[in-house]
């Protein structure tokens, strides 16, 4: 997810981020919610310019394309089929799977 930061329980890191677009990695499903509330240590401040949108698939988007070439190779297979080829997580597919000579 993404989002602004409108409130923190303090600290040097709550500070910093105060205010700030940030990137979030959720330690349960759920944040899809107005607020959500997240350890620091989950956040990734985002450039003023990035859209929330772009800063939401920053981790979503990686981490599917790494846990679907993994699986390729667990099983043992040369190839897999993603119906989003065209978007940004087929590129990152393309080029995981590249490093990974598939």
């Amino acid at each position: 997810g993404s989002g602004v930061v409108v409130g923190t329980g303090g600290g040097l890191i709550g500070r910093f981020m105060m205010g700030k677009n940030v990137a979030l990695v959720g330690e349960t499903q759920g944040l899809w919610a107005e607020y959500v509330v997240v350890p620091s240590d989950r956040g990734l401040p985002l450039p003023k310019e990035m859209p929330l949108g772009a800063g939401a698939s920053s981790f979503v988007n990686p981490l599917t394309a790494m846990a679907l070439v993994s699986e390729v190779r667990r099983a043992g297979l040369r190839s897999a089929i993603s119906t989003a080829a065209g978007g940004a997580l087929g590129a990152m597919i393309r080029r995981r799977a590249a490093l990974q000579d598939l």
